[in-house]
């Protein structure tokens, strides 16, 4: 089946309801007989209507036949063109989905792009959908002309869908806040949760808090979980249970993890460790990986901590990789451990710099490498981590995996020493007397030098 985000197929039962709009008041209240009369006198009006009638019913292969008359056609029928183009597509919505004749995508798509050069919006996203579903769920460049004829056409969800696309493409900034924009002004609940945010944090747009969040509780109101879980977010009182509660049953994964600690804490509401657990697996079951960490809390063996653990710091989990990691040191599995140290290391982790880089430095679970681990050490030290500032401080005083600098070893002890560390205060004066008076000035030289550019950076990542 397509993805459901990309083809919004109106089955015949429920969509011949819409169609009726476009009949005619006397053909809609005529008795059937009478319209079954007309409908074979070829009125291409009357035809449709019946197959509205009979696809409520369920017979559907006369309404799909009566569908496929009326689409077929001409300008010069007493069908109007919009009636045609309904038609149409309701003939490949049929195909589609087996009422009426066998399913069958490629005659699907035959009607859908008769109705989509009819101009039925509908009919265009469809066949966008169907582009896309070969491609897996974000949109590209291959389906893009066939999404535009759809927004163009008027369908908010491809108008939504543009806009996101547009957001990946090099000065498309300003084409989709255009799209976005036209989505939001038919109601289409993500783009006005999108929209909102724009004018929160002033992204293509100047900030309005107001407008921001009007546009949010708009969206919550259509059943946006990520809106209402913004306003749980910035709600008062009983309004907080009552949007994490709708966030949580539409699907949000952070508010139904939210409402599986509160129910499990007892924050905010009486404590349920039932109803807890209910929010937390149906979390865990999307994939989420803070819910497998918290999750793996809970689990009676060690097995199954170990199993969730594990799948919490697949997902991208820090805490969990950090638990993971601390869980192989004291099982004593030195390779498991070095590992997934060396995993966190990768990913930029400070704590997992520093760990792998003594991993490194002492040859646990592999061989030594002094020259990494004072990397690892060094990288960790100006992210500010004050026992890598110490290591980086020794390696450097006695030349392990680089050549011996005291002036560095001393700077390195400075910043280590800023919290008072023991160990760190006792090195710092061991060294400062062997160094002479210009050499200690250079090392402070240094040392403010390094503190200033870990400040800097560490301002720049809490923006």
């Amino acid at each position: 089946m397509m993805p459901r985000f990309y083809l919004s197929l109106r089955l015949m039962v429920v969509v011949v309801a819409g169609g009726l709009s476009a009949c005619s008041a006397p053909l809609s209240t005529l008795p059937e007989a009478a319209l079954e009369q007309k409908a074979q006198a070829g009125d291409a009006q009357a035809q449709y209507v019946l197959a509205g009638k009979l696809s409520a019913r369920g017979e559907y292969g006369r309404a799909l036949a009566l569908m496929k008359q009326v689409a077929s056609q001409s300008a010069a029928s007493d069908a109007s063109r919009s009636t045609r183009a309904d038609a149409a597509r309701q003939a490949g919505d049929g195909y589609y989905s087996g009422l009426g004749e066998p399913r069958n995508e490629p005659l699907a798509r035959q009607w859908w792009t008769r109705a989509s050069s009819l101009g039925d919006a509908q009919a265009s996203m469809n066949l966008a959908g169907h582009c896309q579903a070969e491609h897996g769920t974000s949109p590209v460049a291959d389906c893009i002309s066939q999404f535009e004829k759809a927004a163009q056409q008027g369908n908010a969800e491809a108008q939504l869908m543009l806009a996101r696309w547009y957001q990946t493409q090099p000065e498309g900034e300003k084409t989709a806040l255009s799209w976005l924009q036209k989505a939001a002004a038919q109601e289409e609940p993500a783009a006005l949760a999108l929209l909102a945010r724009c004018y929160e944090t002033g992204n293509g747009v100047d900030k309005a808090p107001d407008i921001a969040r009007r546009d949010y509780r708009q969206a919550a109101a259509l059943g946006n979980p990520e809106a209402q879980r913004w306003l749980a977010e910035h709600s008062e009182g009983t309004e907080i249970l009552m949007w994490y509660q709708k966030a949580a049953q539409g699907g949000d994964v952070a508010a139904q993890r939210w409402l599986a600690q509160a129910y499990l804490s007892g924050n905010g509401v009486a404590q349920n460790q039932t109803e807890g657990m209910l929010w937390l697996k149906r979390a865990v079951d999307k994939g989420d990986a803070r819910a497998q960490y918290l999750y793996s809390q809970y689990q009676s063996t060690d097995e199954m901590r170990l199993h969730w653990l594990t799948m919490s710091a697949k997902g991208g989990d820090l805490k969990s990789a950090h638990a993971l990691a601390g869980w192989y040191e004291k099982q004593g599995d030195e390779a498991h451990a070095r590992s997934a140290w060396q995993q966190l290391a990768a990913r930029g982790d400070a704590e997992g710099r520093y760990h792998y880089g003594d991993m490194l430095r002492l040859g646990l679970g592999g061989p030594h490498d002094y020259t990494q681990a004072f990397m690892q050490y060094r990288l960790s030290a100006m992210a500010g981590n004050r026992m890598a500032q110490y290591r980086a401080g020794m390696m450097s005083q006695d030349g392990l995996g680089l050549p011996r600098n005291r002036i560095q070893a001393y700077a390195w002890y400075s910043l280590a020493a800023t919290e008072n560390a023991k160990d760190a205060v006792d090195a710092l004066n061991v060294l400062e007397a062997l160094l002479k008076p210009d050499e200690i000035k250079a090392a402070q030289k240094l040392a403010r030098e390094w503190s200033l550019r870990i400040a800097q950076d560490q301002n720049e990542v809490a923006r």
